[in-house]
Order: C-alpha cells, then sequence, then structure tokens
C-alpha cells in the first residue's frame, strides 16, 4: 500500500476546463444550442434537455431542494429513481418522439456527461504541435509524483472523484502507460505494473474506460496511444476511437460505445469494477502515512465518500497529516465539523487554489523527504 494518498476533487480539474456539478447541465445544453456536438449524440443532449425542461423543472416547483443540491447531481438522481422505479410523470407528454426507453436513460446520460467533458477539457498544444496537460496537472505530475515514485518503491495512490482524462494523459507521457494503475480486478489483460507505479483509482470510473461486447473485459483505452486529437481545439476526444482499438483480452474489435462511469447520483455501486475500486480506497487510506486533500468539497450528495473516509481512517496511530487544500475557506468548517479530536492533530487546512497547492507539497517533502517514504 502507497504511503502517500492524494484525493483530487472537482476543484482539482476545474483548471482543465471540466465543468462543476453546479455549472455542468448549463455548460452541456450551451454545447448542444450552440451545434458543437457530433450528430450521433444529439438524441441523448436533447432528451436530457427535454426531461429537465418539462419533468425536472416541474418536481422543482413542488419541493423546495437545497440550493446546493439544484444542480446536475440532482437532476441525475431524479431520472435514475425514475428509471428503478420505472416512472417517469409526464413522460409520454415529451415533444420528442419515439418516448424513449426508461431502461436506456443511462446511456443516454452516459453520453451526456462524456461527451460534454471531452468537448470541455482543455488541452495544450506546444510549438512542435504535441498535445499537453494542463500546467497544474503537468507540474504535480513533474514535481511531486516524479520525486515521490523514485523514492518510494510502492509509489503513490491517487483517489478521484473526476471523469476526465487530463491527469492520466500526463502519467502516461511522463512514465509510460504501464506505470498507470487503475487498480482493475484481474481479467488477464492487466499485466502485473512495475515497482513505483502511480495508483490511479477513479471513484466514479473515468471515459477512457470500456467493456468489450465479446468477451466482457474491462480495460482502459490508453490515451496517448490512441486518442483522436484536433488540435485546432486542444481537444482529445477519446471515446471515438472505442471501436478502433482491439480487446487485449480477446483481440477482436469489440470496445465499447459507452464508457464505465458512474453517473453523479445517490446510486452508486451498480458496476462491480467501481465497488472494487472503493475497497481499494479504503485499503489505501487505512495504510497511508499522508493524505492530501485537493479541490475536494464533500457535496451532500456524495455521502458514500464521507463514510468510507471515516472508515479507512479509523486507525491513525500511522497518519502524520491530513492536509486539505481548497480556494474556498468554508470547507474548512465542513472537515472541522467532520473531524474529532484525534485526526484534527493532523490537520490543517490551506486557502489555495491546486497550483499552489503544489509548491507547497514540494516545499514539504524538499524539507522532509523521509516522512514521504
Amino acid at each position: 500500500m502507497a504511503k502517500n494518498v492524494f484525493i483530487l476533487g472537482a476543484g482539482a480539474s476545474a483548471h482543465a476546463g471540466v465543468p462543476l456539478m453546479k455549472d455542468f447541465y448549463d455548460e452541456a445544453i450551451n454545447l448542444y444550442l450552440k451545434k458543437q456536438l457530433d450528430f450521433e449524440d444529439l438524441g441523448s443532449f436533447e432528451l436530457i434537455e427535454n426531461i429537465y425542461l418539462n419533468i425536472i423543472r416541474k418536481i422543482y416547483a413542488n419541493f423546495n431542494f437545497d440550493p446546493e443540491l439544484r444542480n446536475v447531481e440532482t437532476i441525475f438522481s431524479i431520472i435514475d429513481m425514475s428509471r428503478i422505479t420505472g416512472k417517469i410523470p409526464g413522460l409520454n407528454e415529451l415533444p420528442i418522439k419515439p418516448i424513449p426507453d426508461l431502461s436506456l436513460l443511462n446511456l443516454h446520460i452516459n453520453k451526456f456527461i462524456s461527451r460534454t467533458i471531452e468537448k470541455k477539457t482543455y488541452f495544450e498544444l506546444s510549438p512542435l504541435g504535441t498535445i499537453n496537460s494542463p500546467e497544474e496537472y503537468s507540474s504535480f505530475t513533474n514535481r511531486i509524483l516524479k520525486w515521490i515514485t523514485s523514492n518510494d518503491i510502492l509509489g503513490c495512490c491517487i483517489i478521484t472523484f473526476n471523469y476526465d482524462i487530463a491527469l492520466d494523459y500526463v502519467i502516461e507521457v511522463t512514465f509510460g502507460h504501464e506505470y498507470l494503475d487503475y487498480g482493475f480486478p484481474d481479467y488477464g489483460i492487466n499485466t502485473a505494473r512495475p515497482t513505483g507505479s502511480t495508483k490511479l483509482l477513479k471513484m466514479h470510473g473515468s471515459i477512457n474506460w470500456t467493456r468489450c461486447r465479446e468477451c466482457n473485459a474491462v480495460q482502459a483505452v490508453n490515451i496517448s496511444d490512441t486518442c483522436r486529437i484536433t488540435p485546432s481545439i486542444n481537444r482529445i476526444e477519446i471515446s471515438k476511437k472505442f471501436k478502433e482499438v482491439k480487446c487485449a483480452k480477446c483481440e477482436k474489435y469489440a470496445l465499447g460505445p459507452s464508457s464505465i462511469i458512474v453517473p453523479p447520483t445517490w446510486n452508486k455501486t451498480e458496476n462491480i469494477e467501481i465497488e472494487n475500486i472503493w475497497k481499494q480506497s479504503a485499503q489505501e487510506l487505512s495504510e497511508a502515512k499522508n493524505i492530501f486533500i485537493i479541490g475536494y468539497s464533500f457535496p451532500k450528495t456524495d455521502l458514500f465518500f464521507q463514510y468510507l473516509l471515516a472508515l479507512g481512517t479509523i486507525n491513525i496511530m500511522n497518519l502524520e497529516r491530513f492536509w486539505v487544500f481548497d480556494k474556498n475557506s468554508k470547507i474548512d468548517d465542513k472537515y472541522i465539523g467532520l473531524l474529532n479530536y484525534d485526526i484534527k492533530r493532523k490537520y490543517r487546512f490551506f486557502k489555495m487554489p491546486f497550483i499552489d497547492a503544489i509548491s507547497i507539497l514540494e516545499t514539504e517533502i524538499s524539507n522532509h523527504g523521509d516522512q514521504f517514504y
């Protein structure tokens, strides 16, 4: 188990252009209204927009949701509950035909999320024409991860709630894709990782994960090798590449077409691969020497992780640091209210963005390197 665990929330990907949950719906619909989507994506966006305009807003009119929950998480939670119960009031009155199949709603949500992230995530174009991840992720990889992995054979662990692939990409380019361990169960296609690998546990899945329709194997598509790059707008649209990639297990062109992601709803345990990643996250947290949380605000819809963190840190004898970095000083109050005496002694809050957090961590590692491996 890694001694250093980094927990990255949405605030750690905002610099890359990925919309926060409170802005996600509006950003996605703007893509639709401005005709910036591919033809095969239009139906999913049109359906979600119509459900929101004609059904969700009526529900909001009848119930006073907490303002913090009036975002895409609430929208998708209502849709998901409707799918499970088999009923969406007013579905037959939607001004679109044919009436959508309730069992396929998650596929439409999946595309709505994945395509928005692909269209909005910004990658930098170098003078040589190569694609680079945004500065914050490049700095984090080269100034923090590289030092830890070169000194600690266990590498480090990153737990993230983000679907995007900006961090994955820079780790692939810097170390090689074989050093990126997503924590998948052994399907016979995921070889043993080299020492010093980075474990990247993506709690809600990833837009570059998919499943083979022939052999059912789950795998991550290597971003640096197979992505379709549109240099004029600095985007990596990896989901378009699934059909061109051969399954590593059965060697058939049968991947996709959907990414493996967990929509931001209350219901997070339907996917066995995701469940396994949550288990690994709890294990990593329980044995961590240092826990650094960056840009994670503990949203009310994510009680799962609150319980996981509590279970994972129940034995804090070896824990030396529990540090939180966030631009919003109100986040400090959330953690103070959550933590009790023993862990508060390890706790520090830093009101700062991701790029400044990297400098603080770099200085701490430089001054106390032996405490990080």
